[in-house]
């Protein structure tokens, strides 16, 4: 398994969902966030989709909105991170 830190502002709307037909999970919880990549001259946001499942997804959906600038530990999985633990920085 991989680590990974992210930090940034969230762009879209939380969206929440049940997952009826999964043995492994019963709510999931997806958003995408944008992190502005500084080492370059032409600093360019990258989007990041960011994937929440069970208690996170409850956490998530509770206490993040769009524009919160967060900071997330996860893992890769494929083209989405999924959260093991997220703090809100103001």
């Amino acid at each position: 398994m991989n680590i990974c830190i992210l930090c940034g502002k969230i762009l879209s709307k939380i969206k929440f969902d049940f997952l009826y037909n999964s043995k492994l999970h019963i709510s999931l919880a997806t958003f995408k966030i944008g992190l502005v990549n500084k080492i370059f001259s032409n600093s360019s946001e990258q989007i990041i989709n960011i994937k929440a499942y069970d208690e996170q997804a409850d956490k998530v959906y509770k206490d993040l909105k769009k524009g919160d600038f967060v900071m997330i530990e996860g893992y890769f999985d494929g083209k989405d991170v999924n959260i093991k633990h997220f703090t809100i920085i103001m």
